[in-house]
């Protein structure tokens, strides 16, 4: 199932259970093609935002994060910045 798809699902439960966890605000990271030689990719941002990108082929990841630390929620929304400037090695890490 494509990220996007599952974010429906969730939202879907959501309304049905009225469990009162996620709503369009929530922010989310989503993972695509971890560990490919080529297209992977990290987006955080809120449902609404991310549910009508593209995140390509499979495997896709969605992360559910409690409360970040400022520092943390700053590296997630610079992370494809790096990754797209090329200043992350990914056989080692940043």
């Amino acid at each position: 199932m494509k990220a996007n798809e599952a974010m429906d699902v969730m939202m879907a439960l959501e309304k049905k259970l009225k469990g009162k966890i996620l709503t369009e605000n929530t922010k989310i990271v989503v993972a695509a093609h971890l560990g490919a030689d080529r297209g992977a990719t990290i987006k955080y941002g809120k449902i609404k935002d991310l549910k009508v990108m593209d995140f390509g082929e499979l495997p896709h990841t969605i992360l559910i994060p409690g409360k970040l630390h400022f520092a943390e929620e700053e590296y997630l929304l610079n992370f494809y910045d790096i990754m797209r400037l090329g200043l992350m090695d990914t056989e080692k890490g940043l």
